[in-house]
């Protein structure tokens, strides 16, 4: 009869486990979060050979829109789009005439998330990205044209992702990540200038907000 009687409350406990899940499969995230993002960035001049590079730290904001979607109960696939903006003048980097106040470095990203552990309340992820990157910001030529430096490249970035469910749909969340990326200007753009020029950033950053799960 003990036996009976546990062997009922392990497959209650089991049960209730098995339904009271934060990520399942079918599960749809949105997440939308702002932080701070710490770089090496790297600014390579390629008119000579080999490329003269200088190197800075910098600091940026951060604030990507994140879509997710669980294909099981541990795994999920993502969209990320957003990237970081660093207050700075171009001029002090790049061996450019710019009046700009800001350089934005874009990335669009696919991600494959791994829900190591998971509760009610409680949602921890493991996070690879790979995608598209860029560095935009507007520059004046000798002649007072408005002008652009545009650059694309590759990202790659490594993630953990943690999510608390204040309410049965809407939580909060942090983000801690490193990355590297590399873009270099497009030569046949032709409103681009510094085409020799090219960016590497690596870094790590740290952001939190909030999220809401549509499905599941």
């Amino acid at each position: 009869m003990k036996n009976f009687i546990l062997f009922l409350i392990v497959a209650f406990s089991t049960t209730v486990t098995l339904h009271a899940q934060s990520f399942s499969k079918g599960s749809l995230i949105v997440s939308l979060s702002e932080g701070t993002t710490y770089t090496h960035y790297v600014v390579t001049d390629n008119t000579t050979n080999p490329g003269v590079a200088k190197d800075y730290d910098l600091n940026g904001d951060r604030d990507p829109l994140i879509v997710e979607y669980g294909i099981s109960k541990k795994w999920g696939i993502g969209i990320l789009m957003g990237g970081d903006v660093f207050h700075i003048n171009p001029s002090s980097y790049y061996s450019v005439n710019s009046n700009d106040k800001k350089v934005i470095a874009s990335e669009l990203t696919v991600e494959a998330n791994y829900h190591f552990y998971n509760t009610k309340k409680w949602d921890f992820a493991a996070c690879l990205g790979v995608g598209v990157a860029g560095v935009d910001f507007n520059g004046i030529l000798g002649d007072g044209t408005s002008t652009k430096y545009s650059a694309g490249g590759q990202i790659i970035r490594l993630s953990g992702k943690a999510r608390y469910y204040l309410l049965k749909r809407l939580g909060i969340m942090g983000i801690l990540s490193t990355y590297s990326e590399s873009c270099s200007p497009c030569p046949e753009t032709n409103n681009n200038f510094d085409k020799h020029t090219k960016t590497n950033i690596t870094g790590v950053a740290y952001e939190f907000g909030l999220c809401y799960r549509i499905l599941k």
